[in-house]
């Protein structure tokens, strides 16, 4: 079975924890699971310790878990979650603003 990037990404979204979600789907493997969060990065593989990459930077939605910004940050990667800027209430518009801005 073939999972879709935007598929994966809901799934980490609903279980950030990589064993979980792995074990609850045995044909998603963990550099699956990398690749999909290496999407717009021009370099897929993770960045040395003390030499990360700030390539691009992901904004979390309410709905996915803050626990993923720590893992995400350990991969190299700029994540800051919609409550730590002060809008788990803002709408998606506005959360789109601040992507986009």
């Amino acid at each position: 079975m073939r999972l879709s990037v935007q598929r994966v990404l809901e799934l980490l979204a609903a279980n950030p924890n990589w064993d979980e979600l792995l074990v609850g789907f045995p044909e998603l493997e963990e550099e699956d699971v990398r690749e999909v969060l290496g999407c717009g990065v021009d370099d897929r593989s993770p960045p040395a310790p003390g030499q990360l990459r700030r390539v691009t930077r992901l904004l979390l939605d309410i709905c996915v878990d803050r626990r993923l910004v720590g893992e995400m940050e350990g991969l190299g990667y700029d994540t800051v979650h919609v409550s730590a800027l002060g809008m788990a209430r803002a709408t998606d518009g506005e959360v789109m603003a601040i992507a986009l801005g």
